[in-house]
């Protein structure tokens, strides 16, 4: 760290730290964000923390701000959904469909949380309730809405497998064409 950047403040380094982001410059966000976990730990500064560690896959450490963010906010639905999908970007189905049902508890429409939830729940090899999900989607979005057109793809898949009663291919189905994204 040179004279210079050691005079910003810590408003000034996150300011800096959101700005690196928006240039993808991953690496120069971390190296900024670092001091400010240490020194300054507030909400706005453990959110985006937590979302700059998610996109470089570190998901451990996403999941672990997510959750110390959630103890400051826990009615934020959109850091309880980016905690679920840190954990379902890890590989942990079970504790990622927990988080989100969390959200569907009180919001039992929320497109995204229901997408996920039935996405992750056929990952795990339990389609029982996907379906359902999936449908609600569609029953409560606009056909314009992003996650309406995932639902009504992903329904179409399992279709068509199910017609051909490929249980291989319903699995396939299921490890996701979707990118995620925090």
């Amino acid at each position: 760290m040179n004279i210079a950047e050691s005079a910003l403040d810590p408003e000034e380094r996150l300011a800096l730290v959101k700005w690196y982001v928006d240039q993808n410059r991953l690496d120069s966000a971390l190296i900024e964000i670092k001091p400010l976990l240490v020194d300054e730990t507030s909400n706005e500064v453990l959110i985006t923390a937590a979302r700059l560690y998610a996109q470089l896959r570190l998901f451990a450490r996403a999941e672990a701000l997510f959750s110390r963010y959630l103890e400051i906010d826990p009615g934020s639905i959109n850091a309880r959904f980016q905690l679920g999908m840190s954990r379902f970007d890890n590989g942990d189905l079970s504790a990622a469909i927990d988080t989100w049902q969390q959200i569907l508890a009180t919001d039992p429409h929320n497109p995204p949380a229901l997408f996920y939830s039935a996405l992750a729940r056929l990952q795990n090899g339990d389609a029982g309730e996907s379906g359902a999900m999936l449908n609600t989607i569609l029953q409560h979005t606009a056909t314009n809405n992003l996650y309406h057109g995932k639902a009504r793809d992903l329904l179409d898949q399992l279709e068509q497998n199910s017609e051909s009663r490929d249980g291989e291919a319903v699995t396939k189905a299921a490890n996701s064409p979707y990118s995620t994204e925090h």
